[in-house]
């Protein structure tokens, strides 16, 4: 079976599947976004509301205690007052997708992997230079441009969860996965962002992943210093668009100099290393 033949085997399932193969929300995520929105509801209803699974729970407040290391976080209560209501829902969200990026074919799992891993780094990246680089940059503020970048290529993960399960036995050729991202990648996103009721930083994130946003269409600080995040650890095919928000961001006065990310005084590279980008004379 040749890779055009894999390929298309896969947009076919995809494009013709009834129920896209996007796993639900979980209950506690969709109650947090109804405290988000209930102008009376407060702290104590967010602890509720994580509280309500016991699991997701203990998972939250050792994640908690990862990102606080100044302090230790020993409870529910302590986490949720440390990072806030946004920080809580970007948190758990992080949470359900580290347990769903996750394959027994083995092929898919290593793209599984290559992808979460950098979306993790590409959320830490986006957190670090807004709460450094943003003025007046609070907790939520960071929390949403974690969110987002977190996100920002989630379109792979329904792509890849159908590709175990039609692929499970069989040899996948080089490139087929990649490929079929590239092509589902953004619908899939939309059909997530949809079916988890994610915010319109989400999907304008997206939206500039898949090219289905101008660069220079991007207005907000916060949306081009994710968009930067996101092409650092891309730049082999996004050196351009890297070098232009590079520049955009140094010229407005957000970055230090041209070249910040690759420096010592940047976090870029420990958080995903090898990375360097080639710059013309």
């Amino acid at each position: 079976m040749s890779s055009n033949t894999q390929v298309k085997m896969l947009l076919y399932a995809v494009s013709n599947e009834r129920r896209p193969h996007v796993p639900s929300p979980p209950k506690v995520l969709l109650q947090l976004q109804r405290v988000a929105r209930d102008e009376f509801a407060g702290f104590g209803d967010v602890v509720d509301v994580v509280s309500s699974d016991p699991g997701l729970a203990a998972q939250f407040v050792h994640a908690a205690n990862n990102m606080q290391r100044q302090r230790r976080v020993v409870s529910i209560r302590d986490a949720v007052s440390l990072i806030g209501l946004t920080g809580t829902e970007a948190l758990i969200i992080q949470i359900c997708m580290d347990n769903f990026f996750v394959s027994n074919q083995q092929q898919v799992q290593t793209i599984l992997h290559r992808e979460w891993r950098r979306s993790r780094a590409v959320s830490q990246l986006a957190r670090y230079l807004t709460v450094k680089f943003i003025d007046n940059a609070d907790d939520e503020l960071a929390s949403r441009a974690q969110l987002a970048s977190l996100l920002h290529n989630i379109g792979a993960l329904p792509v890849l969860s159908k590709a175990s399960q039609i692929f499970e036995s069989s040899e996948l050729l080089p490139g087929v996965l990649d490929q079929a991202i590239d092509e589902l990648g953004y619908t899939s996103a939309v059909q997530f962002i949809d079916k988890w009721r994610l915010g319109t930083e989400v999907k304008q994130t997206v939206d500039y992943w898949h090219h289905n946003k101008p660069l220079e269409t991007i207005e907000s600080d916060l949306q081009c210093v994710i968009a930067l995040a996101c092409a650092y650890y891309d730049r082999t095919a996004r050196q351009s668009d890297y070098l232009k928000l590079e520049s955009r961001l140094t010229a407005s006065g957000i970055l230090p100099y041209a070249g910040y990310l690759d420096s010592t005084e940047s976090p870029a590279s420990k958080l995903m290393p090898s990375n360097k980008i080639v710059r013309s004379a």
